[in-house]
């Protein structure tokens, strides 16, 4: 699996994405609703990467699990992605 690129996503902002479980069960839509870019690591080789979050609402109106999730976009976009819950309606992806 190769590392997401911020570019991935932030022309995707706004998109509904739908989501299912690692067995391919569906779980519902998630809408991209912010990405925010932030400094790396100032470590030997970190200090390259690309580091940011992606926040996705739902409308579960519970705390999902965290987890991985496959999530395809409107435009057949389709990347898998570790994702924690924020509130209830809300799940974070950090990529760092």
């Amino acid at each position: 699996m190769k590392r997401p690129k911020l570019s991935d996503f932030q022309n995707r902002q706004g998109q509904q994405f739908q989501v299912s479980d690692p067995e391919g069960r569906p779980t519902g839509t998630w809408k991209l609703s912010s990405t925010k870019s932030f400094d790396p690591p100032e470590e030997e080789g970190l200090r390259d990467l690309e580091c940011f979050t992606l926040s996705f609402h739902h409308g579960a109106n519970e705390i999902l699990p965290q987890g991985l999730y496959a999530l395809t976009s409107e435009d057949h976009f389709k990347i898998q992605l570790f994702a924690i819950p924020f509130r209830n309606d809300e799940m974070i992806v950090t990529i760092n």
